[in-house]
């Protein structure tokens, strides 16, 4: 199961009526295409404006990439889709080529040290992606310009680009600690490397929100030369698709 989170953001006043809906981390496996086909559908049903999905479409090799775009193609947006790489992304076999060539053929349209605009009651509205911190080639300048909505898989990039004065990041990543008991908050900041594990943070004029994503990661570890299938569970961090309205 997932939760719909419905956030309300204070932004410049060009946002205002402006509905976003973000996923993160879909991790397609054989393990959650029934679950990504609830998403779909609740997606749809909510009429959005733009569609984002913040990295980490896969999680090992190209496995299930038919499927996912299956699942990509069949959401709709009434003005654009966007997406950015997440590291996993980069382990299909191809350095990241599959899933690029996947995501073109779903009308997404992926923003990788780039940017695009959209009209909005008559506003330029831009959307910046950044490539994964830590499988790709990251490019701040000139991919972030004052006030954009920036797409970064991993939120521990918002320290630098806050600096660009974006109105809005949206990350993933963390999967929200995935097995999470506030006991240990203190080893997921050790082990993250920041305190940006779930939700809604703000530096200066900048918002950050953490997306926990949808997918489990799957390890494939081998035994006597068999490969077995370790699916992780998650723990006070359902999984999550996020509606953003800006008032």
């Amino acid at each position: 199961m997932f939760e719909l989170e419905e956030k309300k953001l204070k932004l410049d006043k060009k946002f205002q009526g402006l509905k976003v809906v973000q996923i993160s981390d879909l991790h397609i496996s054989r393990f959650n295409i029934e679950l990504l086909e609830g998403v779909k559908e609740k997606i749809n049903a909510l009429y959005v404006d733009v569609v984002v999905i913040t990295g980490d479409f896969i999680c090992n090799g190209g496995d299930c990439l038919k499927e996912l775009q299956y699942f990509l193609k069949g959401i709709n947006a009434k003005i654009a889709k966007y997406a950015c790489m997440g590291n996993h992304d980069y382990a299909d076999n191809d350095d990241g080529k599959k899933v690029e060539k996947m995501l073109v053929a779903s009308d997404f349209k992926l923003l990788k040290n780039s940017r695009d605009e959209v009209f909005f009651n008559s506003c330029k509205i831009g959307f910046s992606g950044l490539d994964d911190l830590e499988s790709g080639k990251i490019c701040y300048k000139n991919s972030i310009c004052r006030e954009d909505i920036v797409l970064s898989h991993n939120p521990s990039t918002f320290l630098e680009a806050s600096k660009f004065s974006p109105s809005l990041m949206l990350s993933g990543h963390t999967h929200g600690g995935q097995i999470r008991y506030e006991i240990l908050k203190f080893i997921y900041n050790k082990i993250i490397g920041h305190d940006y594990i779930a939700g809604l943070y703000k530096k200066n004029d900048s918002f950050l929100y953490v997306n926990r994503g949808l997918g489990n990661v799957v390890f494939k570890p081998k035994i006597f030369s068999k490969e077995f299938n370790v699916y992780t569970p998650r723990i006070n961090a359902k999984a999550e698709v996020t509606v953003f309205e800006f008032v």
